[in-house]
């Protein structure tokens, strides 16, 4: 028996993780010590002023859902109007993304917040114990691997915008690239404080933010806005599939309502069981019903997310689409006592301006069409925005069995669909089915990697879809599924994933 499972987006950060694990740490302890160390191992993708959504499961008792994604600035401002808010393009070879950044573009942070809500719930390792792997990497470097380095480049022109992105990304007077060793002394110093002095380093961060993103700053985030923010413990969305309960975050989260769409539409059509071409012209087909159904419903709630999972919808939906067919990062613990813990981070793209003295790069939330398709600077101060982001746990008799989660932007509903598609209904082998060639469709176009594809599934699909972008080989751009599993884990190649099994010790030991 092992004393955990640690599956993540690079090396450096499941180290962080293993490492609470082996000192006796629960699931809790392990994902947040992984994700403060993602901050410098996977920055600019992840940081403090960033946010996210947690599944966790303790032994004996149902899943639970914390929010700390984002919310719109701007309570008690009167209304301020966004004035550093510009477009910037992101190319990933046969396709492009653009993002917003600018001061303009910065969400309420809430991961800081939302980590040390998780730690206080289900850690048991003290705060600074579970902090020390990140300051250590933070103070020594991080070591970009080739995907991260990919990810610099990508990005380039956001982590240039501003003397402050510069200092933070760039080494040797050049962004960073694969390879290069990148520190950060000041962010290291901040979660050391965090650890020794917790009141007083929350003032430092709150002040040192308004200062940087504050209207005075032309920015939108006030002091009422920080006042407010709270990590929301939620019920987590459920749905049977294949002999599992598959549990996925609630509105306002929109990514775990379109999974699990996704999933009931697959129990329905019993994809799995449809020969290669059938399987993969199927699931384009049900990512196509899922992506009509988000633009029909835009921002999900309870009732409308009830109403996507309705059996009379589902059972419709099915009918129509069977007379078709012929067929940001993230973190996965399972510890020694049956826990679980699947969580997903983003930055966004990070807006391009950094908290001064601090070494912390701020979101870009208010920057992404995918979480405002009703427009940019809509949105009511203090209403939470919506998230594609989609940590997802499986049970099997009330166990946890699987973990995973991804980034990717709106490609992450897809990604998390295929995976458990392939592993939980196809039976395929973990690793299998997080290499498995991915699609996505959004409206009425696809995307798909070629490379693992069958040949008459690749010539089906490109001729069934005009609109169509082939990316030859794996792409960051279909995210990086990290999980795990009761046998083993699997950290995705398209992110520099890392899987560590932790072999169990003496708990005198512990």
């Amino acid at each position: 028996m092992s004393t955990g499972i640690l599956s993540a987006g690079d090396p450096q950060t499941a180290q962080a993780g293993a490492v609470a694990l082996e000192a006796g740490g629960t699931a809790i302890d392990a994902v947040v010590a992984a994700a403060f160390a993602a901050f410098f191992a996977e920055g600019p993708l992840c940081s403090p002023a960033g946010g996210g959504l947690l599944l966790s499961a303790s032994p004996g008792a149902a899943p639970q859902a914390l929010d700390f994604f984002s919310v719109t600035p701007g309570l008690g401002s009167g209304g301020l109007r966004p004035e550093d808010f510009h477009p910037v393009t992101a190319d990933f070879g046969p396709t492009t993304q653009v993002f917003h950044v600018g001061r303009s573009s910065i969400a309420v942070p809430g991961a800081l917040a939302g980590l040390l809500e998780a730690h206080d719930r289900g850690g048991r390792l003290p705060l600074s114990e579970v902090l020390a792997p990140a300051i250590h990497l933070g103070r020594r470097g991080a070591r970009l691997g080739p995907m991260m380095g990919w990810v610099f480049e990508l990005l380039r022109p956001i982590l240039t915008l501003t003397p402050g992105a510069r200092a933070l990304y760039q080494v040797g007077g050049a962004v960073a690239s694969a390879g290069d060793t990148v520190t950060n002394r000041d962010l290291a110093a901040l979660l050391e404080a965090l650890g020794r002095d917790r009141p007083g380093a929350l003032r430092l961060w709150r002040e040192e933010l308004l200062e940087a993103a504050g209207p005075a700053a032309g920015g939108l985030l006030t002091r009422e806005d920080l006042d407010r923010f709270r990590p929301t413990w939620r019920t987590p969305l459920c749905v049977p599939f294949h002999g599992h309960r598959v549990y996925t975050p609630p509105p306002p989260a929109s990514g775990g309502a379109l999974v699990s769409l996704a999933l009931a539409l697959a129990e329905r059509l019993a994809l799995w069981e449809r020969g290669p071409v059938a399987l993969a012209l199927g699931t384009a087909e049900v990512l196509r019903e899922v992506s009509l159904a988000r633009a029909a419903q835009g921002a999900l709630d309870s009732e409308r997310a009830r109403g996507l999972l309705d059996p009379r919808d589902l059972a419709d939906r099915a009918e129509r689409l069977e007379s078709q067919l012929g067929g940001t990062t993230h973190i996965s613990v399972l510890d020694r006592w049956g826990g679980a813990a699947s969580l997903t981070m983003s930055n966004g793209e990070g807006s391009g301006h950094v908290v001064a003295g601090l070494g912390v790069h701020l979101n870009n939330f208010l920057g992404e069409e995918d979480l405002h398709p009703a427009g940019f600077h809509r949105g009511v101060p203090g209403a939470p925005l919506t998230t594609m982001m989609t940590p997802t746990l499986a049970l099997r008799d009330g166990v946890p069995v699987l973990a995973l989660g991804s980034g990717g932007s709106n490609r992450i509903r897809s990604v998390v669909f295929q995976v458990l598609l392939r592993h939980l209904g196809a039976g395929s082998p973990l690793e299998e089915a997080v290499l498995a060639p991915r699609l996505h469709v959004e409206g009425e176009s696809l995307a798909l990697e070629a490379e693992g594809l069958p040949p008459a599934a690749l010539a089906a699909l490109t001729a069934r879809w005009s609109q169509h972008s082939v990316f030859s080989e794996r792409s960051l751009y279909f995210g990086g599924v990290h999980a795990v599993c009761s046998a083993g884990g699997v950290g995705d190649p398209r992110r520099d994933g890392a899987c560590l099994v932790i072999p169990s010790r003496d708990p005198k030991e512990l």
